[in-house]
């Protein structure tokens, strides 16, 4: 009988824990997905720090279902997100390829595919690069 009970405790602290961290990462990546986001800087580890020149042109958006969608100035592209606690990471970029003179675009997207971690403060949405190559911050995007 005591080895039942110790048994259930177990299988309740396990269930307790696994629907905890299921319970965490919807509510993460419902986080990331309640709004569209626009970028509004790049701050390099290296202390150069990066505005992009057309702010209303580059917006992400995280879908429900692991996808996020890019707008830049000249292209647009998509890829897979996969979000554990706060770790975030990006596979599989694609994209329309149209070339434009001057734009920030590759800038934009090699950041995005360095992302390791995010954290949400306020209306901001604030990218961890690895290898402390520094952030990437986006504001909640208006209409």
């Amino acid at each position: 009988m005591k080895s039942l009970k110790i048994l259930l405790a177990v299988m309740a602290i396990t269930l307790l824990t696994f629907s905890s961290s299921v319970f965490a990462q919807k509510k993460s990546i419902l986080n990331l997905s309640s709004n569209r986001w626009q970028w509004v800087s790049i701050h390099e580890g290296s202390g150069g720090v990066v505005i992009p020149d057309n702010v209303d042109q580059y917006s992400i958006f995280f879908n429900k279902n692991g996808n996020i969608y890019c707008s830049t100035d000249c292209n647009s592209f998509s890829s897979e997100y996969h979000v554990d606690g706060n770790s975030l990471k990006f596979s599989g970029f694609s994209g329309t390829k149209m070339f434009c003179v001057d734009s920030q675009e590759f800038v934009f997207i090699n950041f995005l595919k360095h992302v390791e971690s995010y954290r949400i403060e306020d209306n901001f949405l604030i990218l961890t690069m690895d290898k402390g190559a520094g952030t990437m911050i986006f504001k909640v995007k208006e209409g």
